[in-house]
């Protein structure tokens, strides 16, 4: 063979070698990027669930009182102590949900608060007018007891008025204003109204309506790794019970995240 077509022969498997090794590092690079994009799906889906705790803070026996002569009683004694709820939260128990898979999940802390939903509450003493006469209603608190359907967790007023020389009263739900097509009278405010009073219509909303409004949002980073960057924004749309003192929450993911 002369020297000519050696040399030839060397420059024709240098430029396959250079062809070859740009097709491997194009390869590399796209399944790089299939994965990192396949990595970021799995952990931002867009639709997920959390598993939460419920956890309540009630009102103290002794916080009120109502009198009626010279009787005086605790307005959150036995018979209302399942009404007496000044604050409902939800703690993040490690679980999530995605496709009906349960998973441990690092891109959200243990024990995290992740939705506080608080009620309005009677913080005075309360005297019955003269015999026959109904006071206006108070804002007792939210109703909640384990296992309870959770859209039974809602606002309840109380009606109190004189009969026999007794104290006696009635129970209202939220719900109850709501089917009259009216608001319900905000007389005392929660804490934080941000979360537990409707902007719009201007009345408290029940644990499940909050819920399903979005009130509920979460904040989940790509990884542990400080270094990464980029997160992914959550709101909740559903709520189910799991459980005695537990629940299911859904959340979407925000399209511009």
């Amino acid at each position: 063979m002369s020297v000519h077509a050696v040399i030839n022969n060397f420059i024709r498997t240098q430029f396959i070698f250079k062809k070859i090794r740009k097709c491997l590092i194009k390869f590399f690079y796209l399944t790089s990027i299939s994965i990192l994009s396949h990595a970021s799906e799995v952990a931002h889906p867009d639709i997920m669930e959390v598993l939460v705790r419920i956890e309540t803070k009630r009102v103290a026996t002794d916080q009120a009182h109502v009198s009626l002569y010279d009787t005086r009683l605790p307005i959150y004694s036995s018979d209302l102590s399942d009404h007496g709820v000044k604050e409902i939260t939800l703690i993040f128990e490690g679980l999530m949900r995605k496709a009906g898979l349960i998973e441990v999940t690092p891109l959200l802390s243990p024990q995290q608060i992740i939705y506080k939903h608080q009620f309005m509450t009677i913080n005075q003493e309360v005297k019955l007018p003269a015999p026959g006469d109904t006071l206006h209603p108070f804002g007792l608190g939210g109703f909640w007891k384990p296992g309870c359907d959770l859209g039974a967790i809602e606002q309840f007023y109380i009606r109190f008025y004189e009969s026999d020389e007794e104290i006696r009263y009635i129970l209202q739900p939220l719900t109850y204003w709501q089917a009259k097509g009216s608001k319900p009278p905000l007389l005392t405010s929660p804490d934080n109204t941000s979360t537990t009073i409707d902007p719009i219509l201007q009345q408290p909303l029940s644990l499940v309506d909050a819920i399903r409004e979005g009130r509920c949002t979460l904040k989940l980073n790509k990884g542990t790794n400080e270094e990464e960057q980029g997160s992914a924004i959550y709101s909740s749309f559903d709520i189910q019970r799991h459980g005695l003192t537990y629940a299911w929450i859904s959340f979407i993911r925000n399209k511009s995240t």
